[in-house]
């Protein structure tokens, strides 16, 4: 289990720590699921990048809680390297097949964390 006040000294100088999952990028029928407010996969894929960085900052850790992508690798590395924070991935269902490259961009990868909040 991981304390979030434990780790707040290693958290010096960031200023914030977010949750967040089931992102979907480049998924079109979650466009219609969730009743996102988008035309495309580009335009949602856009979106959701943009409002991501403008609100975490580089130092900032983000704990994704899965359910990163459905696109190809390349794309979803290019998704992920244009995040901003040090991400860590709880793998959901449709991340059990994540490229080795992928992988590398979060802090760490693991099938369930505990975080005491």
């Amino acid at each position: 289990m991981e304390n979030l006040a434990a780790i707040q000294p290693a958290l010096a100088g960031r200023s914030r720590v977010w949750f967040c999952g089931d992102t979907h990028f480049g998924h079109a029928n979650v466009i219609k699921y969730a009743n996102r407010p988008f035309a495309s996969v580009d335009e949602m894929d856009a979106a959701m990048i943009a409002r991501w960085n403008a609100r975490v900052a580089p130092g900032d850790v983000v704990y994704h809680l899965g359910d990163v992508s459905f696109h190809r690798a390349p794309r979803t590395l290019e998704i992920l390297q244009a995040l901003k924070g040090q991400i860590n991935l709880i793998l959901g269902n449709h991340d059990k097949k994540l490229d080795p490259a992928c992988r590398k961009r979060f802090g760490w990868v693991k099938d369930m964390h505990t975080i005491k909040v």
